[in-house]
């Protein structure tokens, strides 16, 4: 037997038709910034693979663990700046630091220890460094105060003398040297600027050649080579004191 078909009548299509219009004109569409122009593509850059979007939700994750807002962060640069290498280094280092993050940190605080170590070496060694040498100055000093107290004493008992042997003649000099340096050093040695003047001029008074053939050389016994070597020495501090003198008028 034939299917028996029902046969619509006008008004059910024309209903039908109304509410399948109806349902178009209510469709939601998303509002449009531009309107398409004919031949517009949008930018290579707008479409992002999966490797780029990995790369950045990693690099968030990873300033999200900082706690700090990315543009403060050590204005590090973003994956956006960086080069194609730059970035692969980036997230290699990133995945290494979060991996190994307890080791790295122990690193870290061997190296702040070995560095605060060497620091304090360094200030010992400062310190005891200024010791040496307020050390040596303070032995300088004391060494010179008492050449100078023997050099007085050495005069006095000259004085005293009927015979002058080369042995018992002072001269103003330190660690037994004759030199210019050993005559400042010995002149220079305390007392105001003044002081050392005074001193200067009494010395080259001692040693001005007439003076000293008088009061020395009249009384010296020795043989030619002590003679001869006495006078040397004579005429060296004589010059070295006038030199002395003039630089400090």
């Amino acid at each position: 037997m034939p299917k028996l078909h029902y046969k619509k009548h006008k008004k059910e299509k024309k209903e039908k038709k109304e509410k399948k219009r109806d349902r178009k004109r209510h469709e939601y569409k998303p509002p449009k910034l531009y309107e398409d122009e004919e031949g517009w593509l949008p930018p290579e850059n707008s479409f992002k693979d999966e490797q780029s979007e990995w790369q950045e939700r990693l690099f968030d994750a990873m300033m999200d663990d900082e706690g700090q807002d990315p543009f403060y962060s050590n204005y590090r640069a973003t994956p956006q700046s960086m080069t194609d290498e730059e970035h692969r280094q980036y997230i290699v280092n990133g995945i290494y630091e979060k991996r190994n993050a307890g080791k790295i940190n122990k690193e870290k605080e061997r190296e702040k220890r070995r560095k605060e170590a060497e620091k304090k070496t360094r200030e010992l060694e400062k310190e005891a460094e200024r010791k040496r040498q307020a050390y040596l100055k303070q032995e300088e000093e004391l060494r010179s105060r008492r050449a100078q107290e023997d050099y007085d004493l050495k005069w006095q008992q000259l004085e005293k003398l009927k015979v002058i042997k080369s042995r018992d003649i002072p001269w103003p000099i330190t660690r037994r040297v004759f030199s210019m340096d050993s005559v400042l050093s010995f002149m220079l040695n305390g007392g105001s600027s003044e002081d050392i003047r005074k001193r200067v001029r009494q010395e080259q008074i001692k040693y001005h050649p007439d003076k000293f053939m008088t009061r020395v050389m009249s009384r010296f016994e020795g043989n030619e080579d002590d003679k001869e070597r006495v006078l040397a020495h004579m005429n060296e501090i004589s010059g070295w004191l006038n030199e002395i003198w003039n630089s400090r008028s």
